[in-house]
């Protein structure tokens, strides 16, 4: 039996998320939030998701809630509503994160699910509406991002580690250049040949 293709690993987004995520990867981080988890689901079962939490066909690599979280959090960072940038309505965001996960490793992967998973959670306790961050109104969905933005170390590597999704899935389609009079990559543009990670020269 044929083995099944490995997508390549983008070591840029792979390196960012290892550094930004490192906090998630104590041994008490992890038992703390599988208890704060469990403590959550159990005692707020009537917490729902209000939108589909469905795995989506053409994105298999981010699970249904990430996908919902996603949403959420594009339209929250990308400032959009001010006019000057394309909307994200018309840029593929979501495609454009869904292939960004799939050229991580396992364990990063795992790490921003993991993280992504205590964030939703951790608003039915924290955000004061007592329900899941993809429930959350827009202004208490924003209250609560700013909480984790500014918040401890942990809390800091989760916003900072889907921050970098968000921004990557927008800023680097060619759909949301146009307003920042950016034509691409100049290596690309004027056929400069990438020579990578040359060393410096002596002096």
């Amino acid at each position: 039996m044929s083995e099944t293709p490995q997508a390549p690993h983008d070591p840029s987004l792979e390196g960012a998320l290892r550094r930004t995520l490192q906090p998630w990867t104590r041994r008490r981080v992890i038992v703390g939030a599988g208890l704060a988890g469990l403590t959550v689901l159990l005692g707020f079962r009537a917490c729902a998701p209000r939108v589909s939490t469905e795995a989506r066909p053409g994105l298999p690599s981010l699970t249904g809630t990430q996908l919902a979280i996603f949403e959420r959090l594009f339209a929250l960072m990308i400032p959009t509503r001010l006019g000057a940038l394309v909307p994200v309505a018309n840029v593929p965001v979501l495609a454009n994160a869904d292939a960004a996960v799939a050229r991580l490793t396992p364990e990063v992967r795992l790490l921003l699910q993991r993280a992504m998973l205590a964030f939703d959670l951790g608003a039915i306790v924290t955000s004061g509406e007592g329900t899941r961050f993809i429930n959350l109104g827009d202004d208490a969905a924003a209250a609560y991002l700013s909480q984790w933005q500014h918040g401890g170390e942990i809390r800091r590597a989760a916003y900072g580690g889907m921050r970098q999704v968000v921004m990557l899935s927008y800023y680097s389609d060619p759909a949301a250049w146009v307003p920042l009079s950016y034509d691409g990559p100049v290596t690309e543009s004027r056929g400069i040949v990438r020579l990578g990670h040359a060393p410096l020269p002596e002096v």
